[in-house]
């Protein structure tokens, strides 16, 4: 593996073998930081009225979110449009 295969004798097949897959480190850290990022999220929507907290949470938190269209449909649905 670490024998050169090219002709300037610099490259071997040992650096061309690449981890695609953040390391634990890089896994652990980044789950840190999306709780952190969804605890301050949470706080801020206590401080947005119903309409502001449904299109957050289903448009942004969502794992599947919801289209905007989908969205106005829900809220008229509901009685929470607001008229124009």
């Amino acid at each position: 593996m670490d024998t050169p295969f090219d002709d300037d004798h610099e490259l071997t097949p040992l650096e061309l073998l690449q981890e695609g897959s953040p390391n634990q480190e890089e896994g652990l850290i980044a789950e840190q930081e999306k709780r952190v990022l969804e605890a301050g999220v949470l706080d801020a929507m206590k401080h947005l009225n119903d309409k502001e907290a449904f299109v957050i949470k289903n448009r942004v938190m969502a794992e599947s979110p919801l289209t905007l269209r989908e969205i106005g449909i829900i809220s008229n649905f509901r009685g929470t449009g607001e008229a124009d």
